[in-house]
């Protein structure tokens, strides 16, 4: 019994934001839905990993400056993954 009263403390024990718990992260592309370029001809955005914006100070940086939590725990998608499936779905 003790030994599972220590797993539980050991789950959630770090406190740094991960992006998977952010309303910016797009799961499916591991980017940041935050920092994108666009091209030019397709008008299509371009979104940058997240891992290269934790490590950019200017931008999210290691403490998540940009960091958004999602609110609804029920939904597990974030938001720009729910909003690019809407658009392929429903513009024909």
């Amino acid at each position: 019994m003790r030994h599972i009263k220590n797993t539980k403390l050991i789950v959630r024990s770090f406190s740094h934001k991960i992006c998977i718990d952010c309303k910016h992260f797009i799961a499916n592309e591991t980017a940041c839905g935050k920092y994108y370029t666009t091209n030019l001809i397709s008008g299509k955005k371009n979104y940058t990993y997240a891992a290269i914006i934790r490590i950019d100070e200017q931008k999210c940086g290691q403490k998540a400056k940009e960091f958004e939590e999602i609110k609804m725990s029920i939904i597990m998608t974030p938001y720009y993954s729910m909003k690019k499936l809407f658009w392929k779905f429903f513009i024909l």
